[in-house]
């Protein structure tokens, strides 16, 4: 018997074609997963002259039973560094395509308490399926799902308004 555990996300994604800044994006990206109380992990960094890769990470236990992952991929292409002059400040900033890539997931016994033997399996199952099936999907997955949609939100007003 395999208990569910583990809930996805649909992949979002952005596409963008013009100037942009890579070191902001980052650090829009930290400072909101820290602002929503997520633990970061940077797993992944790819730089070629002309392409990069990063992939940030994450995680917030809400309680001891969920657990949140937010994965980031940000990915450019025929990038070149440009200088733009704004409001009389000199600005390095990028020119090329941009590609994110947002993944998520709940996790529910993370810690992994009702692995082991066939009765907590099975214990768990009924929980899941009788006791807190409304809280799962009706609490626990819509407050994340909204907050998914909200972060994926947020760095599209921020790559878009750079264009101005």
């Amino acid at each position: 018997m395999e208990v569910k555990t583990k809930y996805e996300i649909d992949k979002l994604r952005t596409r963008y074609k013009g100037v942009f800044s890579f070191e902001e994006l980052l650090s829009f990206f930290r400072s909101w997963l820290k602002d929503n109380n997520f633990f970061i992990l940077e797993p992944k960094y790819k730089y070629r002259p002309k392409e990069q890769e990063v992939k940030l990470t994450g995680i917030l236990k809400r309680n001891e039973y969920v657990k949140y992952t937010i994965e980031v991929t940000l990915k450019t292409e025929d990038v070149q560094d440009i200088e733009l002059v704004k409001e009389g400040k000199k600005l390095n900033m990028q020119e090329g395509k941009l590609s994110i890539i947002f993944e998520g997931r709940m996790e529910l016994d993370w810690q992994k308490r009702f692995q082991g033997n066939k009765l907590l399996i099975a214990l768990q199952d009924f929980f899941h399926k009788y006791i807190i099936k409304k809280k799962i999907e009706e609490e626990w997955m819509d407050w994340f799902d909204k907050r998914f949609r909200q972060f994926k939100s947020e760095v599209e007003a921020k790559v878009f308004k750079e264009e101005d």
